[in-house]
């Protein structure tokens, strides 16, 4: 009576052949959404829900976005922290990237700031420009309008590149399709194996390993060989 739609489920067999379905997300009327989480307590399961979220630190907020759909993320974000003025939760946010030691922090808070509307990221992103999320924040700028090529452009390296690349190393093809859209795969990894950041030597690893022209991947594992002697070096 209470559920509207199930979508995304999967569907499995029992070991005495009965089918069911698991998974998924199920969008519910007023009526489920508040019989549903009595209904779950009886059953020694827990639902997060909005008031879950009001008194909730950032990270129990990016933790609870891992577990929905990209497209309830909005809805998670204004029921995260409500009291505080806007302008400060997406500080908070941007706090958090600026603080970033590793590419997958800087990419889940560059995209949750950029939730926000444009307005109050703005200035968030600005700041963001002396960080190691300056080509991040440059993109978003350029992205919606709010800088030109020839202020922001420069902030736009590689280094980019090698924090989404990261993302991908469970995924080869993927990576290596993504890298060899560059215009200048050979002059990236120049750039590549003078970065500092921790992903970079995995990056440049799967790189030498997958890569299908032969002769880049070499010049990937060389890549990486020199990044390692650098880094090396770096902490003498």
């Amino acid at each position: 009576t209470g559920a509207v739609e199930w979508s995304g489920h999967r569907e499995s067999v029992s070991e005495w052949g009965r089918r069911y379905s698991t998974g998924g997300t199920l969008a519910l009327t007023a009526l489920g959404r508040h019989a549903l989480p009595g209904l779950l307590a009886d059953a020694g399961l827990s639902l997060r829900s909005a008031a879950d979220l009001a008194d909730a630190d950032l990270d129990a907020l990016i933790a609870a976005m891992g577990q929905v759909p990209p497209e309830q993320h909005s809805d998670m974000l204004a029921a995260w922290q409500p009291a505080m003025p806007e302008s400060e939760r997406a500080g908070a946010v941007a706090a958090m990237i600026s603080g970033a030691d590793y590419a997958r922090t800087r990419l889940i808070g560059m995209r949750l700031l950029g939730l926000f509307d444009a307005e109050v990221a703005e200035p968030h992103m600005r700041q963001l420009l002396d960080t190691d999320a300056a080509g991040h924040a440059a993109i978003w700028l350029l992205e919606n309008g709010l800088a030109d090529p020839d202020t922001v452009g420069g902030f736009v390296t590689p280094a980019v590149m090698v924090d989404i690349l990261s993302e991908l190393i469970d995924e080869p093809d993927i990576l290596c399709e993504q890298f060899l859209v560059a215009h200048d795969p050979e002059a990236m990894l120049e750039f590549f194996w003078r970065h500092r950041a921790p992903e970079t030597a995995g990056v440049l690893e799967a790189l030498g390993r997958h890569l299908p022209d032969r002769a880049l991947a070499k010049l990937a594992r060389k890549a990486a060989m020199r990044h390692r002697s650098w880094t090396a070096n770096q902490g003498r």
